[in-house]
């Protein structure tokens, strides 16, 4: 699994003045949650740029003050009208301990409905896993060479190791569509074969 280092330097001051006073030294205002006090700290936006804006999935070491924390971006809030990141939360990981987190998901193969011509749509983009974090992963793929049209891969078919898949069975993530220029053929095939 890709991870990420990133340093921090820890703020004293809370609260929206001094969150905008960070935002307006180029800094991303954050917090560590988890295993012991809530630290409140600052990191250059620069650096959070990389791991925000990507739909790939990491693990991020962030060190304060020269010590190293394991974590996951837990939440990201964004300005509601400019989209710009304006404060990070940030979960450390314990070891012994399971966490949920959204790996994205990806199809592998051609599928033999796609050979047919029907055509492949993803409902799905990232699933939920429960799973320690020695056991996650960047990116999980599902096989979609035997998906014929009009069949889906759904939420119980994703198969990852050591990790359990979150979320309804039967919720379509992967499916191979019928076209609808094919589906008007087979209806007036049909028409006729009537008459």
């Amino acid at each position: 699994m890709k991870t990420v280092n990133i340093e921090g330097k820890v703020r004293t001051s809370t609260g929206k003045s001094a969150s905008n006073a960070i935002r307006k030294q180029g800094n991303i205002p954050c917090t560590l949650y988890g295993l012991g006090a809530n630290i409140n700290f600052e990191v250059p936006e620069s650096a959070l740029t990389s791991i925000i804006y990507t739909p790939d999935f990491f693990k991020v070491n962030v060190t304060i003050e020269g010590n190293s924390y394991e974590t996951l971006i837990k939440d990201m809030q964004f300005h509601g009208v400019t989209d710009k990141l304006l404060h990070v939360d940030f979960f450390q990981l314990d070891p012994s301990k399971k966490v949920l987190a959204e790996i994205p998901l990806f199809p592998k193969g051609l599928s033999v409905g796609v050979k047919a011509g029907g055509k492949l749509v993803q409902k799905i983009r990232k699933v939920k896993v429960k799973g320690l974090p020695k056991d996650l992963v960047d990116k999980l793929y599902v096989d979609v060479t035997h998906l014929e049209m009009g069949r889906s891969v759904r939420i119980g078919d994703i198969e990852a190791p050591n990790l359990e898949v979150m979320g309804a069975p039967a919720i379509p993530a992967i499916t191979c569509t019928i076209p609808r220029s094919m589906r008007s053929k087979a209806a007036a095939d049909a028409k006729k074969e009537d008459a």
